[in-house]
């Protein structure tokens, strides 16, 4: 856990609420244990705020807003066919084939506690979130400025479920973004999958 000693309180609250989850039993606990987060790191100046703040394609578990309005989201939505790394870096990519103005930056299967699909892109937005689009071009709110904005999103398969870790920062802020994601350290709960001997 990265913190000082400013930040220590609610980063020792938050990861006590994540064990008091655990001992309550599969049927309780916080909505990211539910979902096979056990424990999520969080690293220094991110404070967590309401699901609600920014839209996601499925549902959301948790979220927080980072340094100078960043975002951060974690999701789940039920899983297609071919639930693996390699089947969610292609079906990402082909979604994201269909937003104008969108660059895919990279595209592979990385270790995230566990094989996991990330995928990064850029594409107009607020800086904390990618805009809707719409008639073939990104709708903001009225008089919203318009700022290109990265996206990393990191997917992890968990038996018929997948959880996706997704950040927004301005594009001219990717580089810091980018290191920031780095220290965001997850402990996932063993699949029925990862279980299962041959």
């Amino acid at each position: 856990m990265l913190c000082h000693c400013a930040r220590r309180p609610c980063a020792i609250v938050f990861v006590a609420l994540l064990i008091v989850g655990t001992l309550s039993g599969c049927s309780g606990g916080t909505p990211l244990q539910r979902a096979g987060v056990e424990r999520l790191d969080v690293p220094e100046g991110w404070t967590a705020t309401s699901v609600e703040t920014w839209p996601v394609p499925g549902s959301p578990l948790a979220a927080w807003k980072g340094p100078d309005g960043w975002s951060f989201v974690v999701y789940r939505e039920l899983s297609a066919v071919g639930n693996d790394a390699p089947s969610i870096v292609q079906r990402t990519r082909n979604r994201f084939e269909n937003f104008p103005g969108l660059t895919v930056v990279s595209a592979g299967e990385v270790e995230f506690s566990k094989p996991a699909a990330r995928v990064e892109a850029t594409a107009p937005g607020t800086g904390a979130s990618w805009f809707p689009t719409g008639t073939g071009v990104p709708l903001g709110a009225s008089g919203a400025t318009s700022v290109p904005t990265r996206r990393v999103l990191i997917s992890v398969p968990l038996n018929r479920e997948t959880v996706s870790f997704l950040w927004h920062a301005p594009e001219a802020d990717a580089e810091a973004l980018l290191k920031q994601v780095e220290q965001f350290r997850p402990t996932l709960r063993a699949s029925r999958r990862d279980n299962q001997s041959y």
